[in-house]
């Protein structure tokens, strides 16, 4: 039995594996220092058993642990995927031994997808486990895993891991949908798939995507392509790129849904998001606009990881957006109020490029009332290389435009009350 062991960097966790399965006959333990996708890829390549362990630097195993595969694998369905062990009696199975076959026919996703490579396993177990069923046992002495990270990161990272971990749901029925997502990229293929899994495994099934390719060069284009059967999904094309707000604008010519939620093509969504939000949409009266809440924040690191940067609330009132720049996530609009003040505006200097959720939040804060949920559903990535990160220093001459658009607004407005 070939073992693969994932991020073996601690050196004492790897000896104490190796030590627990050196009298094992047959068995033979492989360590990724680095690079868990790259390994695994090469290590099911030439894999010529039925089925391979694999397990991660920090997992810990007892005395018996072979004995006791070795003895499942004698007594196993040869139409299952691989076993799950549960280390506590309300805890999430972890998967440990794996059919070499299920995995070639799934694919492993590329851990530039996924918000941390580790989680390449995670994500791997819930594809498997929408279309098969795993065998799943007590752990009891035999396996137990790491310490997680503790407090809001610990509860955030669970969220994340049953997000990758849930099964994608079909269309229950033919109704319209209640509630509109919005996903507007631009050269994004490596940060998509996780967005859009974030929408396919939501509880709520119910939905309409809209996804706008703004005139992409990268591989965007043929990976949405890829989510075209769905019939809840509909993607445009803009030959060119026009832009987020020209992007909105499209989306919204489209929408279905009373209510749309803004999802960048960079952020995911909890996996109960919709639910949470069509709640307080349904109490929301009919002058709400907007329903927003708070948001996680990941940092994206200079080796391309993230790293948790803690919950984050921001209100939309004037003051706050103009003199932080900080952003409102997430943001659900009620699509007729969008719709009646014109949607997304392309008139600034920037063309709707730059700033756009601001814009929307300012007018619609003049004449509706945006409501604060209190709940935190939605992930939101912090890139250096993103658009807000690279024209930091030009909000603060967009937020003077935008003052003296204005101030020149109210005086016109009085020219014409005195003509009149």
């Amino acid at each position: 039995m070939r073992v693969l062991l994932l991020d073996a960097q601690r050196l004492a966790s790897r000896q104490a594996i190796e030590q627990r399965l050196s009298n094992a006959k047959g068995w033979m333990v492989l360590a990724a220092d680095d690079e868990p996708g790259g390994f695994l890829a090469s290590q099911l390549a030439e894999l010529q058993d039925p089925f391979c362990v694999i397990l991660r630097g920090t997992d810990r195993i007892g005395e018996g642990f072979a004995a006791f595969i070795e003895a499942w694998l004698s007594h196993t369905s040869p139409v299952s995927p691989g076993l799950a062990l549960r280390t506590a009696a309300d805890s999430e199975p972890i998967p440990v031994v794996w059919r070499v076959s299920a995995i070639r026919q799934a694919g492993l996703t590329p851990p530039s997808a996924l918000p941390w490579r580790s989680l390449i396993l995670t994500e791997l177990y819930g594809r498997l486990g929408g279309k098969l069923t795993w065998d799943i046992r007590s752990a009891g002495q035999l396996f137990s895993i790491g310490r997680p990270a503790g407090g809001s990161e610990s509860r955030a990272l669970a969220r994340i891991g049953a997000m990758l971990s849930a099964a994608p749901l079909p269309a229950r029925s033919s109704a319209p949908p209640r509630i509109s997502i919005v996903l507007c990229a631009y050269n994004d293929a490596p940060y998509l798939p996780l967005a859009l899994r974030s929408v396919v495994v939501q509880d709520v099934t119910d939905w309409q995507l809209i996804l706008v390719d703004d005139g992409s060069e990268d591989e965007t284009t043929r990976l949405l392509e890829g989510y075209r059967d769905d019939p809840r999904i509909q993607i445009i094309r803009h030959e060119s790129n026009r832009g987020k707000s020209a992007a909105l604008n499209t989306a919204l010519s489209v929408v279905a849904a009373p209510w749309v939620l803004e999802l960048d093509a960079d952020d995911w969504l909890d996996p109960g998001a919709l639910t949470s939000l069509l709640r307080h949409a349904k109490a929301a009266s009919e002058e709400t606009a907007l329903i927003y809440g708070a948001y996680e924040e990941w940092r994206e690191t200079r080796s391309g990881g993230l790293r948790y940067a803690g919950r984050r609330s921001h209100a939309p009132h004037r003051r706050q957006l103009l003199g932080t720049g900080y952003p409102v996530a997430p943001r659900l609009y009620r699509t007729a109020l969008v719709r009646e003040v014109g949607g997304w505006p392309v008139d600034d200097p920037h063309g709707g490029r730059l700033y756009e959720d601001f814009r929307m939040l300012l007018l619609l804060g003049r004449r509706y009332r945006l409501l604060d949920c209190g709940e935190c559903c939605y992930h939101r990535r912090w890139r250096r290389t993103g658009i807000s990160a690279r024209h930091r220093e030009q909000f603060v001459a967009w937020a003077d435009w935008l003052a003296e658009r204005e101030r020149l607004g109210c005086r016109q407005a009085e020219v014409r009350g005195v003509i009149e």
